[in-house]
């Protein structure tokens, strides 16, 4: 009969502030899978070596990556004290999501106020925001619309009188966005910002992520931010969704 195998200690552990964060924005389902994936490193650092790489030369900075859901442990370990330190986690399904945000330049201000909100869905990895402001100088700016426009799988309209009448977004950018919602399942959503005839216009048909009765303009700030807030978390949950 074989000798019983000695129960190795439990490595004991931390996670830094930035993935505590970071966790924040995971679905619960998602948390409790990391929570389970890190009492089980905690357990064995070593039991799925054909999961994990090293990041650094030392060896003290080590990357699981998990197949279902699609995850990434990022952990620095000290074997001699028998430590971990949970330093990041990545949802790699999501990382390639991206987000293009449609609006007129005379709105450009709300913009601004808008992504100040949806900036923590980047830092999360959960989406990518794409708007034109990211066209540098010395590039040809309709090709690089073209080229986002192709990659996004959400789309926010930043809606406004200003924006509905732009010839530019009337007759390109928005039939644009129309036709790849219908043949490449594009999600479109929009944003009341001011009072518009929004109602009369193809954009009605998908779902506002405010009140279209109470545009962002007429709030105070205190109701704007309160609104904002829910916004995140409706853009969140859209980037999140299959």
């Amino acid at each position: 009969m074989p000798e019983p195998q000695p129960q190795l200690e439990r490595y004991s552990y931390t996670v830094s502030p930035k993935a505590r964060e970071i966790r924040k924005q995971f679905p619960p389902e998602i948390v409790q899978t990391l929570l389970d994936l890190q009492d089980e490193l905690a357990s064995n650092p070593d039991a799925h070596p054909d999961r994990t790489r090293k990041i650094d030369t030392n060896g003290e900075v080590l990357v699981y990556k998990h197949p279902d859901p699609p995850l990434e442990i990022t952990y620095e370990i000290n074997r001699r004290k028998r430590t971990l330190n949970f330093v990041r986690y990545d949802l790699l399904v999501f990382n390639l999501k991206q987000l293009f945000i449609s609006y007129s330049h005379t709105d450009a201000e709300w913009l601004e106020r808008i992504k100040k909100f949806l900036s923590g869905l980047e830092d999360s990895d959960i989406l990518r925001i794409w708007d034109d402001q990211k066209i540098k100088p010395a590039d040809e700016w309709l090709p690089e619309i073209k080229k986002s426009l192709e990659s996004a799988k959400l789309a926010l309209l930043l809606v406004t009188q200003d924006y509905l009448s732009s010839d530019f977004i009337k007759k390109w950018e928005l039939v644009s966005l129309l036709a790849n919602a219908e043949k490449a399942g594009l999600k479109i959503t929009w944003i009341a910002v001011k009072d518009s005839t929004v109602e009369d216009s193809p954009i009605f048909k998908f779902e506002a992520l405010n009140n279209p009765k109470a545009p962002l303009e007429g709030l105070s700030e205190a109701e704007r931010n309160k609104v904002l807030k829910e916004i995140y978390k409706r853009v969140k949950d859209l980037a999140l969704a299959n």
